[in-house]
């Protein structure tokens, strides 16, 4: 009985060993470039939407988002994504949309990809009404050349990053990504998170800033504001050069909290 085990255990390290050659082998063949095993095709489309538009709405799923100002004056939509879940962008009402289109079926999400849907948005000006974005597990980056009266973003475990000007209202909420907000002055912020960190610097608010987050860590540096609220469960809350005209609500569980 010994020996059979010992040679069940042998026959197992010798085709353990032989199947990691084998795998060795195809990946140099492929210069070791996993997304060659990926059984989902990506492909790139340019959607150019027609008309006037002063808001914007999106509603992704799966895709990075980064905004870029138009070099010929026009909107276009740049698009690497799957070829059975593409995008839609078309203006309506003065909405410029953007919208998924998922033609997947059940066993489509029966799959090997090492990909990621990427979306820029090339917009025609610097100044809009309103941004409003629905996002997944994407990420998102709205950079410092444009500006916004409102902005609302939010996602799953999308990471957030907004460089942008927004005059009015920020509202900003993920599940577990992280949230970054730099170099704003506005009226009101609000920003959440369950897992996520939340990194504010430069920004100054007429009324009240809300941030919150369960066990990620909060940390604003030179911010000015009306009220500020600050709450985390486990994480650490750190204040750098801070100031409220009225209070400081800051909660927290079992995290540390500095104040500088």
């Amino acid at each position: 009985m010994i020996k059979s085990r010992k040679k069940g255990i042998i026959v197992a390290i010798v085709l353990i060993s032989l199947g990691l050659l084998i795998f060795l082998g195809g990946m140099a063949a492929l210069n070791f470039d996993f997304t060659k095993l990926s059984t989902v095709k990506y492909e790139t489309n340019v959607y150019r939407p027609e008309g006037d538009f002063n808001k914007i709405s999106i509603d992704v799923s799966e895709t990075e988002i980064t905004f870029a100002l138009s070099d010929d004056g026009g909107c276009r939509v740049e698009c690497y994504e799957e070829d059975k879940v593409k995008h839609t962008a078309v203006v309506e009402d003065g909405v410029l949309q953007i919208d998924t289109v998922d033609a997947r079926k059940w066993y489509d999400n029966i799959n090997a990809t090492f990909g990621q849907a990427k979306m820029t948005i090339y917009l025609p000006k610097e100044e809009y009404s309103v941004l409003s974005v629905e996002a997944g597990t994407g990420s998102v980056e709205v950079t410092a050349e444009f500006s916004f009266e409102n902005l609302y973003i939010s996602g799953d475990s999308a990471d957030v990053e907004c460089l942008a000007s927004v005059t009015n209202c920020i509202e900003i909420s993920t599940d577990t990504g992280n949230i970054k907000v730099d170099a704003i002055d506005g009226k009101k912020m609000e920003l959440s998170t369950d897992t996520g960190d939340i990194n504010v610097a430069s920004v100054t608010m007429e009324d009240e800033v809300k941030v919150e987050t369960d066990t990620g860590y909060i940390n604003l540096t030179d911010l000015k504001c009306e009220e500020l609220s600050a709450e985390s469960e486990t994480g650490n809350v750190s204040l750098i050069n801070v100031a409220s005209q009225g209070k400081f609500n800051i909660k927290n569980d079992t995290g540390d909290v500095k104040l500088e």
